[in-house]
């Protein structure tokens, strides 16, 4: 099996599942940006009932924001449309308010599709080998292996560790290695930049601390906790350069259903397998059917029904670390 006869099969099936619709892109980031619009502008409509509104609140405007940013990933990966530059233009709408620097994130994303699953390059919740798991020490370790990981995308984001891509918000740092990527950078950051400094000065810093952090918070936590089940299993297995291979890679992935209304408000990312067999070519509207075309095709492909919050905690507990050696590993139990 290889990619070439994937393609082919859906091809066959529907055509149009490996392009993109700029029409249909524009509509779910202008749906997406219409509902956290409406959040924000009726909020007070939810502080009607002290703290629950507010906690359902804040819960739903994260939730929106997760699924702003699966739309700003379809422009990363170039399938949100056919032109670089609505991709460039909607990218930038869809991160910056989430405090994501959109070209840093693309080129570091772009790295962890490539090597997806290697033991050594990928950097995406990769699995780490006993002697890189006893290097980590104190809170760092805490944080890292704990249920808090569920709070680590700023902290990745930031990091200039050897684990991690590179410094999102320093255009100097290893993540980009050209003067066109670093040019990059500085307008992403300038862009987030912009929205910080037009928030603060139109709503201060106290809106800020009460509002706006809690729902970032929450966004937070959903992109780590769907990454994070989308790439770790007691199950899988991983690879070292020696047997890694690009189609193993992406084969190693988990699907998960987060029920059908989650589902439906992040864009069908939990059908993860395809978008990382084709991430450069199938928008996220066309994942679930591409999904029920190929799924027959594919050997040992994975799809685990078990709850969501049972399978990360089995999944927090039990993926610390790998062995030594050995091309082909699993976490130690």
């Amino acid at each position: 099996m290889d990619l070439k006869v994937l393609r082919a099969a859906l091809n066959k099936a529907n055509p149009a599942l490996l392009t993109s619709n700029t029409g249909l892109s524009l509509y779910y980031l202008g749906m997406d940006l219409l509902v956290l619009g409406t959040l924000c502008h009726y909020k007070e409509l939810f502080f009607v009932v002290p703290v629950l509104g507010y906690l359902l609140w804040i819960n739903l405007m994260g939730l929106m924001m997760w699924a702003l940013f699966v739309v700003g990933h379809d422009c990363g990966h170039g399938t949100f449309s056919s032109f670089p530059v609505i991709n460039t233009i909607c990218g930038h709408l869809a991160h910056s308010p989430l405090l994501v620097p959109y070209h840093a994130w693309q080129k570091s994303h772009y790295l962890h599709h490539l090597h997806h699953n290697h033991i050594d390059k990928d950097h995406s919740w990769k699995p780490y080998r006993k002697q890189i798991y006893d290097t980590y020490t104190g809170i760092w370790k805490y944080l890292r292996f704990s249920k808090l990981l569920l709070g680590l995308f700023p902290i990745y984001l930031l990091s200039d560790s050897p684990q991690a891509s590179g410094n999102h918000f320093n255009p100097h740092s290893r993540l980009f290695e050209t003067e066109k990527e670093k040019r990059q950078a500085w307008l992403s950051i300038g862009c987030v930049s912009l929205f910080l400094l037009t928030y603060l000065a139109s709503y201060g810093f106290a809106s800020f601390v009460v509002y706006y952090l809690p729902c970032y918070l929450v966004f937070v936590c959903w992109l780590d906790l769907v990454t994070f089940l989308h790439h770790t299993d007691s199950t899988g297995i991983y690879y070292a350069q020696e047997s890694w291979t690009f189609l193993r890679g992406a084969l190693t992935t988990y699907d998960r259903s987060y029920s059908q209304l989650i589902d439906h408000i992040q864009h069908n990312i939990g059908h993860h397998t395809i978008h990382h067999l084709f991430f450069t070519s199938i928008p996220h509207y066309h994942l679930r059917e591409a999904t029920t075309i190929l799924k027959p095709l594919l050997p040992g492909y994975k799809e685990d029904s078990t709850p969501i919050w049972k399978a990360f905690v089995r999944n927090q507990k039990a993926c610390q670390y790998v062995p030594n050696q050995g091309s082909q590993v699993r976490y130690v139990q």
